[in-house]
């Protein structure tokens, strides 16, 4: 699955159901982690480069329109 959402995350047509599902995928990763007593560091990292990434490819992603000059 994480392959799928990284693949569809980087085809720009995808990019916002990718970050979405990456989204979804790297926050039951963090839950997990803290469910079972682990630092959920790693996870949180990797998710907040993805929306990094993210934002830095499309700023209309998290930004409304707007603001973007859209």
């Amino acid at each position: 699955m994480e392959l799928l959402f990284a693949a569809l995350f980087v085809y720009p047509r995808t990019l916002k159901l990718g970050l979405l599902l990456l989204t979804c995928y790297f926050a039951g990763a963090i839950a997990t982690d803290i469910s079972h007593g682990r630092s959920p560091v790693a996870a949180a990292v990797i998710l907040a480069l993805v929306w990094l990434v993210a934002f830095v490819r499309d700023r209309s992603t998290f930004l409304p329109a707007s603001l973007t000059g859209q």
